[in-house]
């Protein structure tokens, strides 16, 4: 069922109980759940959420890894935890590529973004507010906007394993990973 194809089957059954088979690409599972779609819910929509459709089978090629950050820096001041938190996305889109993200985190100097972040060891979806700056690094840009790393395309990242231990990786010491899959935000 394509986007349309569901706004439609969602408009032609409001008010009306219905079941959505819901796949859950985490835990790799499809479980149904009974809702009725409204609109006088008091916001946009028939749901009161967001959906995209999106593929499945690179999903781990998409989800960005908080490998370390800089204590003071806008992803530690948001709260962002390494090696646990994974950026999604943001409420509105996924990105296709670490260089996409990048330029959207470069277009978005100064400005309030909000991720959609997954939390391994809670095994639940969070939305972090941060604001990408060079303020706090003293204009520093090799210390990048959110003063981070990022890395992407290891399936095993999101599957479920024994807990890391959560000790930061010091920047200096991220010379084991692909290069084309880390950057510095």
């Amino acid at each position: 069922m394509g986007n349309n194809s569901l706004d439609s089957y969602l408009n032609q059954n409001i008010n009306k109980p219905i079941e959505l088979s819901i796949y859950n690409v985490y835990s790799r599972s499809v479980r149904i759940v009974k809702l009725t779609p409204k609109t006088n819910w008091g916001g946009n929509g028939a749901l009161g959420a967001s959906i995209s459709i999106e593929r499945v089978d690179n999903a781990h090629e998409r989800v960005y890894l908080v490998l370390s950050m800089y204590v003071g820096s806008p992803m530690h001041s948001a709260g962002l935890i390494s090696n646990d938190d994974y950026i999604i996305g943001t409420p509105e889109k996924t990105f296709e590529s670490l260089e996409e993200l990048q330029n959207y985190i470069k277009e978005n100097e100064n400005k309030e973004i909000t991720f959609m972040v997954f939390s391994k060891s809670k095994e639940l979806i969070r939305q972090v507010k941060v604001t990408p700056c060079s303020e706090w690094n003293k204009g520093t840009e090799v210390l990048g906007l959110l003063g981070g790393v990022l890395a992407n395309g290891k399936e095993d990242y999101m599957l479920p394993m024994k807990a890391i231990e959560k000790n930061e990786i010091p920047l200096d010491k991220v010379d084991g990973i692909n290069s084309e899959k880390t950057i510095i935000t």
